[in-house]
């Protein structure tokens, strides 16, 4: 039985250079520095299926990843004030948990792209006397350019003023970057939106 199952290269049918055929060729060698050396001939290397499908299954792999890397790429989109949502109570009437803000709005890149934004709020733990807060989560779907598919998915939990629909003015919240379509696809990393003085927002990918 052999010692390796796993199938090995084959050689060619080159001529075997034996220990005799070295002193001959050195001693012809000097004689006629044109003759060339029987090492000099061509040795090609086959290899069977196996090892060919190995070879595959560990460059694949790495040709994918390099594929989608993104490297330390940033991208920043700016909007006007955030508009009134659309606002469903399901559960207890009022603010409780189950509660769903939407909304759509656009905002454009520093290069003056048009991005289309959609957001679905739910809030998930409502205040109290001791909380003033609420915990929502936030599902936020940013669409660079129009009639594209390039988008960035975004996802993440933050505390909000039971009373209003955003977090407080100069507050930052940061969420992941979860995928994307298009020329985003594969898309991961962090944004941080920004509540600016001025009642803008600010929100800046950082995509890896």
């Amino acid at each position: 039985m052999p010692r390796h199952s796993a199938q090995q290269p084959q050689w060619s049918d080159a001529p075997l250079i034996t220990p005799s055929d070295w002193a001959v060729n050195a001693a012809d060698r000097n004689n006629n520095p044109q003759q060339t050396l029987p090492t000099e001939q061509a040795m090609p290397l086959t290899f069977g299926n196996n090892t060919m499908s190995k070879l595959a299954g560990f460059l694949l792999p790495l040709l994918c990843c390099a594929s989608v890397a993104w490297g330390q790429t940033t991208v920043t989109v700016l909007h006007a004030e955030v508009p009134a949502p659309t606002v469903i109570d399901l559960g207890v009437a009022g603010d409780s948990v189950g509660d769903q803000r939407i909304w759509h709005y656009t905002g454009t890149t520093p290069e003056d792209q048009v991005v289309m934004m959609d957001w679905i709020m739910t809030t998930t733990a409502a205040s109290d006397q001791t909380t003033p807060l609420e915990s929502r989560v936030t599902n936020g779907v940013f669409a660079f350019g129009e009639a594209t598919s390039d988008r960035i998915l975004i996802q993440g939990i933050g505390q909000y003023p039971a009373s209003g629909s955003t977090v407080k003015v100069a507050s930052t919240l940061e969420r992941a970057i979860i995928g994307g379509t298009g020329s985003f696809a594969g898309a991961t990393g962090t944004v941080m939106t920004t509540h600016l003085p001025d009642g803008t927002w600010q929100h800046v990918f950082s995509l890896e």
